[in-house]
């Protein structure tokens, strides 16, 4: 019973969370020239700028007379310091630009500090605490050469100002890999969809050898399918827009879950995994591309996102199919809980495809 319960939780656990993408900001320290984009939408959750009619959309003008009120909260969420003293900031809005998932503020930092950027550090605090899911991609350039790319979160919320080596751009992507799928629900329902027929018996009956066998060759078709595509976008040999990707992808929920429903599954899980694995490969490349375009240490950023994304994905594997192989043994499951879960990921994946349809930019 416990078992059914947890795998209840974790299906209906996204019904709770934003259909939209992942928000995320842009650092740029270019020499003495520092920018920060912040996605309008988040700019209304920083604070209610939406003043007229309250339809929902926030227009530039409305963002232009809270210009000063966004800039007051903006420099309290940023602390610049050089070992024990605080550098002054100044916040500006200098204009809009757009990214992948939609339109941004760019908001112009000054220093007398940027002068000097070596030894030079910058916490950010700004929405962690309204989205735990928030992350900052941040650029760091001198005298025209990357000293440093890398991802700030509310784990890791400060840049130093320094070069960055092998290893910590390694451990940084690593780890980011990890964070994007274990927090990115669309894509553990999609697995848990494919995982659930396979561990329920069918042509798998025999052992459980061959449970974890076919569960390996699924995780293996996906991994191998959203490399591809997480490679083509973040080289941008294939750009596609955020908003139809992310749509996609629920819509891949949705499919894999009724067909298991249907019983139309049966040992082509690992196709359904390469063939939408494709789709969710421009998902996972969503946060890199804009940031590791023509940087000289692509290949390993992308290296070590991608085994992140994978040994996430092994380790719920691990975790997950012991629990849905004692839920199989009982009777109740096999009637009413198996066919419980799978209309909750369809419902789920309906819901997001509907919100991400409302959000799309």
């Amino acid at each position: 019973m416990r078992a059914f319960l947890y795998l209840l939780l974790l299906s209906a656990l996204p019904l709770a969370v934003q259909a939209h993408k992942n928000s995320d900001s842009f650092l740029y320290f270019h020499d003495q020239s520092w920018r920060l984009d912040i996605a309008v939408e988040d700019l209304q959750r920083l604070d209610d700028i939406d003043r007229s009619p309250r339809d929902g959309v926030v227009t530039v003008r409305e963002v232009r007379d809270a210009e000063a009120a966004l800039g007051d909260i903006i420099d309290a969420g940023l602390s610049l310091t050089r070992g024990q003293l605080r550098c002054a900031l100044d916040v500006k809005l200098i204009g809009f630009t757009q990214h992948s998932d939609g339109h941004y503020a760019a908001w112009q930092l000054e220093s007398p500090c940027s002068e000097e950027p070596e030894g030079l550090s910058l916490s950010y605090r700004l929405l962690f605490d309204i989205d735990p899911f928030h992350r900052v991609l941040y650029d760091l350039q001198y005298q025209g050469e990357t000293l440093k790319l890398g991802v700030l979160g509310p784990s890791d919320p400060t840049l130093e100002f320094a070069r960055g080596d092998v290893w910590s751009t390694a451990g940084t992507f690593f780890w980011q890999g990890m964070l994007h799928m274990l927090l990115g629900y669309d894509h553990l329902l999609f697995l848990l969809a494919l995982l659930l027929p396979i561990a329920r018996g069918g042509e798998y009956r025999g052992t459980r050898r061959d449970v974890l066998k076919a569960s390996a060759w699924v995780i293996t078709a996906f991994t191998v399918a959203h490399s591809v595509t997480l490679v083509a976008a973040t080289l941008g040999w294939v750009v596609l827009p955020s908003g139809p990707v992310e749509l996609l992808i629920a819509i891949s929920i949705v499919v894999s879950a009724l067909l298991a429903i249907a019983g139309r599954d049966r040992g082509r899980q690992w196709l359904l995994a390469a063939g939408f694995g494709l789709i969710h490969g421009f998902g996972f490349a969503s946060m890199l591309s804009e940031l590791l375009s023509g940087w000289r240490n692509t290949a390993l950023a992308l290296a070590s996102f991608n085994i992140g994304v994978e040994v996430a994905q092994l380790l719920v594997m691990v975790l997950l199919l012991p629990l849905l192989l004692v839920a199989n043994q009982r009777v109740w499951y096999r009637r009413y809980g198996y066919y419980g879960l799978l209309w909750l990921i369809a419902v789920a994946g309906l819901w997001w495809a509907a919100q991400r349809l409302k959000y799309s930019p």
